[in-house]
């Protein structure tokens, strides 16, 4: 899939990214076990994208949201469908994701 697939425990930790995410996350070390805090030098799109995971996680709805993530200067737009991940009782573990970079369509 070109779109990003991803997976975050409920301490918003990466636990899966498919191939299209880690291309666009590749660092120096591996981005699973990452938060957003870890992933951006921009506190304020991590705080943006933490939010938006916790308020997910919290009510237990499904959202398309819109959120800005890169470096300085490359930032993309991306316009994600966050769905609250859950164990077998029913109860939220974590956030499965599907972003698709829009940015092009932004601008």
């Amino acid at each position: 899939a070109s779109d990003l697939i991803w997976v975050k425990d409920r301490a918003g930790r990466l636990t899966f990214v498919n191939p299209a995410a880690e291309v666009l996350l590749t660092r120096d070390t591996p981005v699973l076990g990452l938060d957003a805090w870890a992933l951006t030098d921009d506190a304020s799109q991590a705080a943006r994208i933490a939010a938006n995971d916790e308020r997910i996680m919290t009510t237990g709805t499904v959202e398309r949201v819109e959120e800005v993530f890169g470096p300085p200067g490359a930032e993309r737009v991306f316009e994600s469908v966050k769905t609250p991940l859950r164990d077998i009782g029913g109860a939220v573990t974590g956030l499965v994701g599907i972003s698709r970079d829009v940015t092009e369509l932004r601008t």
